[in-house]
């Protein structure tokens, strides 16, 4: 069956987290306000999509995690992620907590990005 440590696929989250990037770069870049269901959605996805590959490896690391994890993730994800990274990798779950933070963040610092160029780009900076 394989390496039950082997690291659980990070590629869809990576292309989640790009994507709603992406879009809040877009939305920072032209100065929009998004329709709020849009902005609900590129906002919670990532959340919930590093939640959910969290319980993927946690299930292959076996790592016990609570029944609504997804959710209890969201809610809690400042405290969780480092938690977690901390729990299953030790001291070297620094990098896995910067990343999935990063991930999470990755609407807010695309539109911060975007919003930066464009200032830049008026050469009001």
């Amino acid at each position: 069956m394989g390496d039950p440590l082997a690291p659980t696929s990070p590629v869809p989250l990576i292309a989640v987290a790009l994507l709603c990037g992406a879009m809040g770069a877009g939305y920072g870049y032209f100065g929009a306000d998004p329709h709020a269901s849009l902005t609900l959605g590129f906002t919670v996805a990532p959340f919930f999509g590093a939640a959910t590959w969290i319980e993927a490896d946690a299930r292959r690391r076996g790592v016990a995690l609570v029944l609504d994890w997804p959710m209890l993730g969201a809610a809690v994800w400042p405290v969780a992620v480092p938690w977690y990274a901390w729990r299953t990798r030790g001291r070297s779950g620094w990098r896995l907590a910067l990343g999935l933070l990063a991930v999470m963040l990755a609407p807010a610092i695309g539109s911060l990005c975007g919003g930066l160029v464009r200032l830049f780009q008026l050469g009001a900076v």
